[in-house]
């Protein structure tokens, strides 16, 4: 889940500069950029919902537009057009959350959104270059382990983990969509099924120094 690797610098530096006269160890800077990742996901959320509405970079990141990832969710999912470019607009305010790092390294998107993220990576050159553009770092994708899965439901972070990533939507942009709280798409009847909650929150997003979540 998060992955705070312990040799690189915190974002406290008395910490840092504790640890470079060799009086913290790893396990000590683990710890303390755990508890700042937990602080900013705290303040974050109890900042007055839609926060990010008026910032110059989420509307530019709404503002791309990229119809073959559309198409693709049409086509490869099965969703009605209404459907895709719904999610395709969610999946850009995820990417916002993770790019700009409101939460450290510690949510993961609801099922829909992760599904729209899942095909936008494939079509590499643009992905790589849309984050570089956008937050000037690559946005990694992080699959968790089988392992790491059942650690996950066997203490319910994953319910916890998606639950984190939408109050923190909340908090960023106010009201949010049904696709949020959606499990999975049923293209034999068209109904979407909701309580993201419930899903399993299997992967999560990161990239370089971390932008990461």
């Amino acid at each position: 889940m998060t992955q705070v690797l312990a040799s690189r610098p915190t974002q406290n530096p008395v910490a840092n500069s504790l640890a470079s006269d060799g009086l913290l160890d790893a396990s000590d800077l683990k710890a303390i950029a755990a508890a700042h990742a937990s602080i900013t996901c705290a303040l974050t959320a109890a900042a007055a919902p839609g926060w990010a509405l008026d910032s110059p970079l989420y509307q530019r990141v709404m503002a791309y537009q990229f119809e073959p990832l559309v198409e693709r969710l049409e086509e490869k999912e099965r969703w009605p057009r209404a459907l895709a470019e719904s999610v395709f607009s969610d999946m850009k305010r995820f990417m916002f959350l993770c790019g700009t790092k409101q939460a450290g390294n510690h949510i993961s998107p609801p099922e829909l959104i992760d599904v729209a993220w899942h095909h936008f990576i494939l079509f590499t050159q643009t992905y790589m270059r849309t984050c570089d553009q956008w937050f000037g770092a690559y946005l990694h994708h992080r699959p968790y382990t089988r392992a790491q899965r059942q650690v996950m439901v066997d203490r319910n972070e994953a319910r916890l983990t998606v639950q984190r990533t939408i109050d923190l939507a909340h908090a960023a942009f106010g009201g949010l969509s049904p696709n949020w709280y959606a499990v999975k798409f049923d293209a034999e009847t068209g109904a979407v099924l909701h309580n993201s909650t419930d899903c399993a929150g299997s992967t999560n997003c990161g990239g370089d120094n971390p932008p990461c979540c």
